[in-house]
Formats: C-alpha cells, structure tokens, sequence
C-alpha cells in the first residue's frame, strides 16, 4: 500500500509538471498564432487593388511588355513578385534622365547654337583661312562651281532652313518636346511612384518571410501541444487507475480491521463464557 502511494504521489507530481509545460506551450501557440492572423491583416492590406504594391507591379508590367514589344531584354522577371524593387527603379531612373537630356538637347536656345555652328560650317576655308566655297553641312552639296558661280537661291533656301530650325517654331522642337513632354511626365510619375512605395514594398515582404517562419512555429508548436495533451492523459488515466486500486486496497483493509475486530469480540465472549462456566463449576462443587 506505501508503496502505490508513493507512485501515486510520483504521477501526480509528474502530471502537475505535464499541464505546467502543456500551458507554457499552449500560451506561445496562441501568442505565434494572434501574429500570423495580424501579419495576415497587415499583408492583405499591403497587397490591396489601391496599395503601393499594386501599382508597382501594374508598372513592372507595363515596363516589361514595352521591352518585349522592343524586342529588349527587361529588367523587369517574368515572375513580377521576384522583382528587384530598387534595381527596377535604378532603370526607370535612367530612363527618365535619357528623355531629360533628349529634350534638353532640342530645346529652343540649343538649337540655335546648333544651328549657328552648322551655318559657320557651310563656309569652307582654306589653310590661310580665305574663304573658298560654300556647302551644305548636311548633305555637304556644294552651292558654287569652279567658276565661283553661286547657286544663290539654294545658299538662300539653305541659310532660311537653318535659321528656322533654330527658331521657337522649329519642327525639331515639336518633335523633341511635344511628344517628349508626355513621356517625361508618364515616366517621371512612374519613379515617384515606385519611390514612395519602397517602404510598404519592403514591408511587404519582410511581413510575408516573418508569416512563413512564424507557420513554422506554429507547426511545430501544435505538434508538441498535441503530444504533451496526450502524456497528460496518459498520467491522468494512470493516477485514476492507481487511485482505484488504493480504494479497493483500502477497502479491504477495512473489511480485515472490521474481520478482526469481530474476531476479536467473539474470542472475548468465548473466554467470558469459559470463565462463568468455570466459576459455575466450582459453585457447584462446593
């Protein structure tokens, strides 16, 4: 009996410790699980039609189908959540830059120094720096003969050309503006864009890396809850068990106590009779 109530006293103990463990356990699986369902949230938001990942990757998309339409290799992955975000921007940076040192290049007062160098270069000089003929800087058609018999109306037709292509009505300027123009505004909202949207792209995938490791966490973590639930049980069922066993020792313990003590009394009362007969005896006897 001593002996299964020291074990009972062991299983106890080993079961208060189970359920200590299994609560640590079962507290960090809630807690691991409340950050996935916020983590969840938080990347649901971020991942939004309206958010700032959205539009970076309606732009990637744009960006890439104009490359391959250009038959250009793209920075821009075929897989557009692999991008390289700041990579990806470094290009449209450059981009923009091009389109801004092209409409520099055509603006009005550039043209016209362009224009002034192209007409200084129709005259050619000889070594000694005497004038000797007039051509085309372009297509360097000469406009005089041996002779020096100048084709006047085309040096006219050719000095106007170049003025005019110097001037605020230049065709070169409507083609290096108007349209330029457009594309440097639609190219610079594309950079701004992608910059302010750094931080919640960044963000974004930070969340989604924590949420995989945390899923991990929580796998393992409902493993161990699950086995330390059933070593619980298993102690529970043994400490019943031990506990009946003690009810059934005790029990017929008392049946010996209640055997002996009745023994006991029927053995006093044999003597008593013995005795009353032993003294009725010697009564008679006398």
């Amino acid at each position: 009996m001593a002996g299964l109530k020291q074990d009972l006293n062991s299983k106890r103990a080993d079961h208060t410790a189970k359920n200590t463990e299994l609560t640590q356990k079962s507290t960090l699986l809630k807690h691991n699980e409340t950050m996935a369902f916020n983590l969840s949230a938080r990347i649901s938001e971020l991942r939004s039609p309206t958010s700032s990942h959205a539009k970076v990757i309606a732009i990637a998309k744009a960006r890439r189908e104009e490359d391959m339409a250009s038959d250009l290799d793209s920075v821009v992955p075929e897989d557009l959540e692999t991008l390289d975000i700041n990579e990806f921007l470094g290009s449209l940076e450059t981009d923009l830059k091009a389109i801004v040192v092209d409409m520099e290049l055509f603006s009005q007062p550039n043209l016209h120094k362009i224009m002034k160098r192209l007409k200084k270069l129709s005259k050619k000089v000889d070594a000694d720096g005497s004038y000797i003929s007039l051509e085309c800087p372009c297509c360097m058609r000469s406009f005089g003969d041996d002779d020096n018999n100048f084709d006047q109306d085309g040096v006219i037709k050719m000095n106007n050309s170049i003025k005019m292509l110097g001037t605020e009505g230049s065709p070169l300027i409507k083609v290096g503006s108007d349209s330029e123009i457009q594309t440097k505004a639609a190219f610079t909202e594309r950079v701004e864009t992608v910059k302010a949207s750094l931080g919640d792209w960044d963000e974004l995938k930070r969340a989604e890396k924590e949420r995989e490791d945390i899923k991990k966490v929580i796998a393992s973590d409902t493993a161990n809850v699950e086995s330390y639930e059933t070593e619980a049980v298993s102690l529970e069922r043994e400490i019943v068990g031990i506990e009946a066993k003690l009810t059934d020792v005790e029990s017929v313990r008392s049946e010996v106590v209640k055997l002996r003590d009745t023994g006991t009394r029927v053995s006093d009362k044999q003597a008593e009779v013995e005795q009353k007969k032993v003294k009725w005896s010697e009564g008679q006897m006398q």
